[in-house]
């Protein structure tokens, strides 16, 4: 896997501002809202308008997703060991 440009907390970070900003813009559009922001002191050093597209964007909420799914059962898991007394 290629390393990212842009971090999932980066991009999670531009999506709040995005949506602080009260449009709610398709994910494409947002190297167009970030366009005239000082993306570098907003979200982080060496990030770029151009950098925050919807392939990065869509990424950091896949992960998110695929993490959230792997958490839940590993908590699903913990609640049935206390549920049964299995964590003794």
């Amino acid at each position: 896997m290629a390393k990212r440009t842009v971090s999932v907390g980066q991009a999670v970070k531009a999506m709040i501002l995005n949506g602080l900003g009260f449009a709610s813009r398709a994910l494409y559009l947002s190297p167009i809202f970030f366009k005239d922001k000082p993306t570098e002191r907003l979200i982080g050093p060496g990030i770029q308008p151009e950098h925050i597209n919807d392939d990065i964007l869509g990424r950091a909420l896949d992960t998110i997703f695929d993490n959230f799914k792997r958490n839940k059962q590993n908590m699903v898991d913990f609640t049935s060991a206390g549920d049964y007394q299995l964590n003794q």
